[in-house]
């Protein structure tokens, strides 16, 4: 009797899907695939999201006395398995303190009394890796196929300082999402198997000649 000997191996598969950059606030859509379950077993889905957020931004005191102000723009963004729950965020920005003077006459938020801000290009990078059963079933089909994940750039800007001040905000971000397949395949037979294999077949098919033969000479 013969045995046949396999070896197991650990793989991966990548999709990948972007949303360009845009204005906040957005919520879209995005296709990636599925994992083949003919592949062999799902041992983890590891999930990248990375992205960009461009802010601008400028603030004018009004009022009549110097002050101190405060700038902070921000983005969020974030994966989400559609109708359900998040599945990994990232957020990205700065925060910035301004000394203001007294309103110059001239909104133009420059000047003593104002200030515009250089546009930042800031960068989101964050990952989740699961090994859930749930998230195994709703990623994981025969013949693979397509799953719609939700993508989202949402915006928290802020200014502070004195009673009477006016204040602008511009943020765009764009985001990446990178999903990977580590499984483990079917098993394989080791070349030397298929030559036991082999060996062990021409050794059955002669035995059986022989009997053949010896049946007949009886």
């Amino acid at each position: 009797m013969f045995g046949i000997s396999a070896v197991a191996q650990a793989d991966t598969v990548t999709f990948s899907a972007s949303r360009a950059l845009d204005t906040t606030d957005f919520v879209d859509v995005l296709t990636l695939g599925k994992f083949d379950t003919r592949l062999g077993t799902l041992n983890s889905i590891r999930f990248d999201l990375t992205g960009t957020v461009v802010t601008d931004g400028g603030i004018e005191s009004l009022d009549n006395a110097a002050s101190l102000a405060n700038l902070s723009l921000n983005a969020t963004l974030s994966l989400n398995r559609l109708g359900s729950s998040n599945i990994v965020s990232g957020s990205a920005g700065f925060s910035q303190n301004l000394t203001l003077a007294a309103f110059d006459g001239v909104i133009d938020f420059a000047g003593p009394s104002g200030h515009t801000l250089a546009t930042r290009v800031n960068s989101v990078s964050n990952s989740f890796v699961s090994t859930d059963a749930n998230d195994f079933a709703l990623f994981s089909a025969l013949h693979g196929g397509s799953i719609n994940l939700g993508v989202s750039a949402i915006a928290l800007s802020d200014a502070t300082g004195p009673g009477n001040v006016i204040s602008y905000f511009v943020t765009q971000a764009g985001a990446n999402v990178r999903v990977t397949y580590n499984y483990t395949a079917a098993p394989v037979p080791e070349p030397e198997t298929y030559a036991m294999l082999l060996a062990g077949v021409g050794l059955l098919a002669m035995q059986r000649r022989r009997k053949a033969t010896q049946k007949l000479d009886a």
